[in-house]
């Protein structure tokens, strides 16, 4: 028999750390590759480059919003920038440390996992939680792991959070702050995981006070004074990590949150709870995505689902492990499967209430309750066997454990090692057109003005690689959510004013105000027709009418010209 409330042995510790370290590794790799192997030759584009802008602008001004948003506001708070602005400056301010710092997040993350099971379950536990984790890195691949953007950074933390918020549900009362913290770095980076993340942290706060009612007479009061400790200390950690938000509201008076508030409140077409169902069954169903990879996204980027009952599959599971549990009397278990049951129901709703279309990155952060449910399922298994033969057990569960890692920890080195650069296929596109707008650009000082209205995919790296050389950037017209109050046309004086254009019909189209100083163009491939051509093929099923043959009449101009076509031309102001 294995007592799991023993005190741990070197063995378990030892275990343990060799276990986590597995996980560990192929992340550390994978930085060390970035560091080396790609090092200054990255060029960041679109998104990842207005990251690393709204990144730098932490050290000259307050950054007091989030990512920007396509329905016109901004992500809550921007923790996401100031976890990535520390380490971009202490790394020499490299484009690549923003996707080293990604790493090191979600290796902290998994190193904090492993401690959390550790005190719910000694090594028994490391093992139920560790080994779904692996599966979930190993499903997320490298590309993900890597990755600063804000709907994909948060998904490992979150795992985290179910965790913590358990931890806290049991007993573990110091494990609130840590996830104030984790919910507050989820919420701040994308409000899709508000709902979520207040889900998990309110069951927790419940159990709290559920336990302290419980509590004999003569023990409420040592209960509550410890309540009131951690409180005290998860509010002063909510109150740090919030105050950016609360002076921008409050004090500049931003309308961000309120903004954020009357976008949810107005009406929209939503994805519906059938949508949010079946998203759900990609976690909780025969073939969860969390272990086997995404379904992949139809012509109009919308995610691929199945059958809303596959639910069902992940539920019967849930209730096998609660039934287990209570039968075993490990009544913490018990509160683990009722925090994924909340979870279940919330992750339901907050898909269905998303906007517009379903895109697959919006519900990336629903594999981690099914991560969760592999590790309530492989809790329930522990549960399963007679405490007397756990002893013996566990002596060979642990290394079969340990080889399973191993494998896995082998593959996702393999994978992070092949993965190359970030956005492989953008790149000689940034670097051309980067470097040519800096070699052509007029001798003088002042702000350079960029227009942003034909050429907006391009103009962040543009502007990114300005302002990396020193020279001050402003965006016409101005995009306060996209790229910060500070970069809105307000000189009356540019040492330059640029118009990139992206598209060949755009750019042949276009009436050119000055000289045309950069230009790219990436003719079409085999590769690139045969995606064409499964274009063709998927819209060729969609509904007929008007919209079906507008539609596939675009897709078939793209036959027609260059896969890649980037301008960018300096306005003459002397004529």
């Amino acid at each position: 028999m294995i007592d799991e409330d023993a005190q741990p042995t070197p063995r378990d510790r030892a275990w343990t750390v060799g276990l986590v370290a597995l996980l560990v590794l192929p992340l550390v790799v994978s930085a060390v590759y970035l560091w080396f192997a790609v090092g200054t030759s990255y060029f960041p584009n679109t998104d990842w480059a207005i990251f690393e802008l709204r990144s730098r602008d932490v050290f000259d001004h307050a950054v007091l919003v989030g990512p920007y948003s396509r329905f016109g506001w901004n992500h809550p708070g921007p923790l996401l920038f100031y976890t990535l602005a520390v380490p971009y400056r202490l790394l020499g301010s490299r484009s690549i440390s923003m996707h080293i710092t990604a790493l090191a997040v979600n290796a902290a993350t998994i190193v904090a996992i492993g401690w959390v099971a550790f005190r719910r379950g000694r090594l028994p536990m490391v093992v139920a939680a560790l080994v779904p984790v692996a599966l979930l890195t190993h499903a997320l691949g490298p590309d993900i792991m890597r990755n600063p953007w804000n709907p994909y950074l948060p998904v490992v933390p979150l795992l985290l959070l179910i965790l913590l918020c358990w931890s806290v549900a049991v007993g573990d009362l110091w494990m609130l702050p840590i996830a104030i913290a984790v919910a507050s770095f989820a919420i701040q980076s994308h409000v899709g995981l508000a709902l979520e993340s207040v889900a998990l942290l309110g069951v927790a706060l419940i159990a709290v006070v559920v336990r302290g009612l419980r509590r004999p007479k003569d023990a409420r009061r040592s209960w509550w004074t410890r309540v009131a400790r951690v409180t005290a200390v998860a509010t002063g950690t909510f109150v740090v990590l919030w105050l950016p938000v609360a002076y921008g509201t409050f004090v500049q008076h931003d309308g961000n949150l309120a903004n954020l508030i009357d976008f949810f409140r107005q009406s929209h077409d939503t994805a519906g709870l059938t949508k949010g169902f079946e998203v759900m069954g990609l976690q909780w169903g025969p073939r969860p995505e969390w272990i086997v990879g995404p379904r992949g996204f139809g012509i109009l980027g919308n995610q691929f689902v199945e059958f809303h009952w596959w639910v069902a599959v992940g539920l019967l599971l849930g209730i096998a492990t609660t039934v287990i549990a209570i039968r075993r009397r490990s009544f913490d278990t018990v509160w683990l499967a009722g925090l994924l049951g909340v979870g279940l129901v919330v992750a339901v709703v907050a898909v269905s209430n998303v906007v517009d279309i379903l895109f697959p990155y919006l519900t990336r952060w629903t594999w981690a309750l099914g991560t969760a449910l592999g590790i309530l399922a492989l809790r329930g298994c522990w549960l399963a066997i007679p405490p007397d033969r756990r002893g013996a057990m566990l002596r060979w569960v642990v290394p079969v454990a340990a080889v399973v890692l191993v494998v896995l920890s082998a593959m996702q080195t393999v994978d992070a090692l092949n993965a190359g650069t970030p956005f492989a296929a953008e790149q000689t596109a940034e670097r051309v057109i980067t470097g040519e707008v800096l070699a052509h650009l007029p001798p003088g000082r002042g702000p350079v003005l960029i227009d942003t209205r034909r050429g907006g995919l391009a103009a962040p790296g543009i502007a990114l690689a300005l302002e990396r050389h020193g020279i001050r950037t402003e965006v016409l017209p101005g995009q306060k959510i996209v790229y910060g109050t500070n970069r809105n046309p307000t000189s009356k004086h540019y040492r330059a004013e640029l118009v990139p254009v992206v598209g060949d019909d755009e750019i042949r189209a276009f009436t050119a105000p000055g000289p045309r100083i950069a230009h790219y163009v990436r003719n079409l491939t085999a590769r690139d027709r045969r995606a064409i051509q499964i274009y063709l093929d998927q819209a060729d099923k969609l509904p007929p009418g008007k919209a079906r043959d507008a539609f596939v009449k675009l897709i078939q101009r793209g036959l027609n010209g260059p896969a890649q076509e980037i301008a960018v031309y300096l306005v003459d102001r002397k004529g």
